[in-house]
């Protein structure tokens, strides 16, 4: 049975494989857990990190029965509409989507939250996305 620690990787794959985020948003610019530069002079515009947030496991008489897993997508851009656009695609690319391969099975992703925030001269918008893993 899978679990809901390797879910990064489908989130990933689901991000990558959007054809309107990647109109927006470069594949090499999306991140895990925190983004990848080095120089601050180095800073392209818009870019993505995602993380799993929360994992709570369900048992059973058997054991694991399954993963509640909550993943956080965070989008930075220095374009106020940009970001809110950015923001729709990763919705888009995420929100009632599932996964189910011979390794994992995700159930339909839901969005739970929506927040926006200013840090320096960048817009953040953060999205919220709750699924299970069997």
């Amino acid at each position: 049975m899978a679990n809901g620690i390797t879910i990064t990787n489908q989130i990933f794959t689901m991000l990558s494989n959007s054809q309107e985020l990647a109109q927006l948003v470069p594949q090499e610019r999306i991140w895990p857990l925190l983004a990848n530069i080095t120089d601050e002079s180095e800073i392209r515009f818009p870019f993505i990190m995602y993380a799993r947030t929360e994992l709570r496991p369900t048992y059973n008489k058997g054991g694991r029965a399954m993963d509640e897993v909550t993943i956080t997508v965070i989008v930075v851009d220095d374009q106020y509409k940009r970001s809110l656009e950015v923001a729709s695609a990763v919705r888009s690319a995420l929100e009632m989507h599932c996964w189910n391969d011979n390794n994992v099975v995700m159930d339909y992703i839901r969005l739970i939250s929506c927040e926006e925030e200013t840090i320096d001269d960048a817009y953040i918008q953060r999205l919220t996305f709750t699924t299970t893993v069997m």
